[in-house]
């Protein structure tokens, strides 16, 4: 085999398999999906000629080459990851490219400010945004990650990480007049809220369903939050807000509301075949760091 073709990724997802004998596990350790570690994996038994697991009652059992193998290989990739680790940090003056796709409030609430200061590190580092068709842009490897609030993304084939758990600045608030016409209290059930009118933004129906639990609620749908605030300052219905607007709560004389299990919006991370780039891991480890200090 020419070595010059070696890719050390199969090495890589061969000698996690090794140590975790279970496909799920490797698929964790590395970052990827199970079918892109039993692909790989699938191709190295290809290119090598030889037979590297076999399935097992818990997982997958290496083969006596693939023991063999192991203890060859181990010991050079430990070298090679040393290094890559090295290399890992990036100077202001390193070029390359991050390809995302992003949701509008999110980019709008939290990543604005990160990429301003992003750039101004690395000023050579350019950072392209699609918003259309994302499902398609990471099946075809055309873009490095998406980053998204809801749970759109549930094939099997994308790894989902959360990049953020603790819960924003927002939640369901209402007017007091509102409060007093249904003769609510503050402190409101989930079963309580579902009752009510809830003025909401288009995009985000979806995940005050998934919220809420249920597809049966009296949205009432628009499409910019001040129509949001104008529709809830009315005293016609309550509202989601995320990253409050405070002068505006003030105004309209609103309440927050102590909503019983109801969880807080996630952030997830979602990436396909492709292995991020260098460039794109600083970023998204220094969103992580960035979030979690802000909120």
């Amino acid at each position: 085999m020419d070595i010059t073709n070696i890719n050390l990724n199969l090495y890589k997802s061969f000698i996690v398999a090794c140590e975790t004998r279970n496909l799920h596990r490797a698929a964790e350790v590395m970052n990827l999906t199970r079918e892109a570690i039993r692909h790989n994996i699938k191709e190295l038994s290809r290119q090598l000629g030889i037979v590297l697991f076999n399935p097992h009652r818990k997982g997958i059992e290496p083969t006596a080459d693939a023991v063999a193998l192991y203890r060859e290989v181990k010991p050079a990739l430990e070298t090679i990851t040393r290094a890559e680790q090295t290399l890992m940090v990036i100077t202001p003056q390193t070029h390359g490219t991050i390809k995302m796709v992003v949701k509008t409030l999110f980019a709008e609430s939290f990543l604005n400010d990160y990429i301003k200061v992003f750039r101004a590190k690395y000023p050579n580092i350019a950072i392209e945004f699609y918003y259309d068709k994302s499902l398609e842009l990471l099946r075809n490897n055309k873009i490095d990650f998406v980053i998204n609030w809801d749970c759109l993304f549930r094939d099997t084939e994308f790894k989902i990480i959360k990049i953020v758990e603790k819960g924003f600045d927002g939640g369901f608030v209402a007017t007091q007049d509102f409060l007093n016409e249904y003769n609510l209290t503050v402190n409101l059930s989930k079963e309580d809220l579902i009752k009510l009118p809830i003025a909401e933004g288009e995009e985000f129906v979806p995940i005050i369903k998934e919220m809420l639990g249920t597809d049966q609620l009296n949205i009432i749908k628009a499409s910019e939050s001040n129509t949001i605030f104008s529709i809830a300052g009315a005293s016609l219905a309550v509202a989601y807000c995320v990253e409050m607007d405070h002068a505006a709560l003030k105004k309209f004389n609103f309440v927050n509301l102590n909503v019983a299990e109801v969880s807080p919006f996630l952030v997830h991370l979602v990436c396909g075949y492709k292995n991020l780039s260098r460039v794109a891991h600083v970023f998204l480890d220094g969103l992580v760091k960035y979030i979690k200090h802000k909120v």
